[in-house]
């Protein structure tokens, strides 16, 4: 009776933020401050009134782990570069899985399902949003990883033929490649590229952007050189990429292994072995 009641009190708190939000629609303006500090123009966000259902699991998020916040700072990012999921930041999100968790859960328990299944269901309601977006993401964020290697080499091309670090990298800009629509941002500001980079690089958390952003700072303080080490950079950069690759490559064999067998072999197994021994059995039967 507790817990029924406890949860009865809860949608009713939950139905009277809503009402309010529906009633009393607000713009959105921390999101619009999020999206144009990464370079991410758009109109006034108004957020739908449903989003009001989140806002006792916001207050949740601050005891979540720090870990788990940064990874969905740094997985809406990458959705934001992608055009989707612009209207929710990183706290916000987390209130959607925990209220994906908790909904899940009471589903479950209305359902009458073993306490096992009710757990099945919250942890499906909780992860379920984020496997959404972290694939947009991943997909993303990947391309533009995949992009760095040549980006680089090129950079190197056009910084021999006599164009300086940042004229480069506007060439780069240009092509209109999910790397060069990243760096468009960052070369607003004439005489600050090279620090907005490395802080557009450090926000995304890709671990390749940040290394090139640094070793760009230090080849352009040293004034002398940049287009061999940059030659250099990009040839170790592509190296190490195409061995991750391998690495992975390798790894799906092993990771196939068991689904092929049971879900190919096995059957097909079956089909082969079962008229044969329906066969044996009506012969000595």
């Amino acid at each position: 009776m507790i817990i029924a009641a406890f949860l009865i009190a809860g949608l009713a708190g939950l139905t009277v933020v809503a009402l309010g939000y529906r009633l009393i629609p607000a713009h959105s303006v921390p999101v619009d401050g999020y999206l144009r500090s990464r370079g991410l123009d758009g109109p006034v966000v108004t957020l739908p009134w449903y989003r009001g259902l989140l806002a006792p699991f916001e207050w949740l998020v601050k005891y979540l782990p720090q870990n788990m916040v940064k990874s969905t700072e740094y997985t809406l990012y990458w959705a934001h570069q992608a055009g989707t999921y612009r209207t929710w930041n990183a706290q916000a999100f987390l209130a959607l899985r925990l209220a994906g968790g908790v909904g899940g859960f009471l589903v479950g328990w209305s359902a009458g399902l073993e306490w096992h299944m009710v757990a099945l269901a919250a942890g499906l309601g909780f992860y379920l949003p984020g496997l959404l977006v972290s694939g947009k993401a991943r997909r993303y964020r990947d391309g533009v990883r995949a992009e760095l290697p040549d980006a680089v080499n090129l950079l190197a091309m056009l910084m021999q033929s006599g164009k300086g670090p940042t004229e480069s990298l506007r060439v780069v800009a240009q092509m209109g490649t999910p790397l060069g629509v990243w760096l468009t941002p960052a070369l607003a500001h004439r005489g600050q590229e090279l620090a907005n980079l490395s802080q557009r690089a450090k926000e995304s958390g890709l671990r390749d952007l940040i290394t090139f952003s640094i070793q760009l700072q230090n080849m352009s303080a040293k004034g002398r050189g940049m287009a061999q080490m940059l030659s250099e950079l990009g040839r170790d950069m592509s190296q190490a990429y195409q061995a991750e690759r391998e690495a992975k490559a390798a790894q799906i064999g092993g990771a196939i292994f068991f689904p092929v067998l049971l879900f190919y072999f096995v059957p097909y197994l079956l089909v082969i072995l079962a008229p044969m021994a329906m066969g044996a059995f009506g012969l000595f039967g």
